[in-house]
């Protein structure tokens, strides 16, 4: 099912509302989904629709900040992670060498969705990037949003 709504435009119902866009991200381009959390009735939350505005009218802000957020939490993680693999890992090797340098952390994720979750406090603008990362495919990385600044980084499930 596809609908055309006036501020998202294009749609398609996937277990959420979706469409693709490219986007540039952690030095590279994805092509990345947008998910607006809603059923087959293709009702949104006023929410939804201002969490959606706001995170892109200022999109390269919300990057920036996820770009950055992204160093801090790797470097503050990586230490742990390394410590759960083989010592003798040249994966672990690898996640060490890229602490401290974005180019190389930044090689480590991709990112697969723009979430714009159900929210029920009309104050409160959601959104955010759902990351796959190569050190912990089962829970990913979420980096959430709430008014446009970085609120939480850690598992997907955050924004799910």
């Amino acid at each position: 099912m596809k609908i055309v709504h006036p501020v998202f435009g294009e749609l398609t119902f996937n277990y959420g509302w979706t469409k693709s866009i490219k986007l540039n991200i952690f030095k590279k381009e994805f092509s990345v989904e947008i998910n607006i959390d809603a059923d087959e009735d293709a009702v949104f939350d006023e929410n939804q629709i201002k969490a959606f505005e706001f995170f892109f009218s200022d999109i390269q802000n919300c990057v920036t900040q996820a770009e950055n957020g992204i160093v801090g939490y790797y470097n503050s993680i990586i230490d742990e992670v390394i410590d759960r693999l083989d010592s003798d890992s040249n994966f672990g090797q690898k996640l060490l060498n890229a602490k401290d340098n974005p180019s190389e952390i930044f090689k480590f994720f991709t990112v697969k969705q723009i979430m714009i979750p159900l929210n029920f406090d009309d104050n409160t603008r959601e959104a955010g990037f759902i990351c796959d990362c190569e050190w912990d495919i089962e829970n990913g990385v979420g980096i959430k949003y709430i008014n446009e600044q970085i609120s939480e980084i850690g598992f997907q499930d955050i924004l799910l």
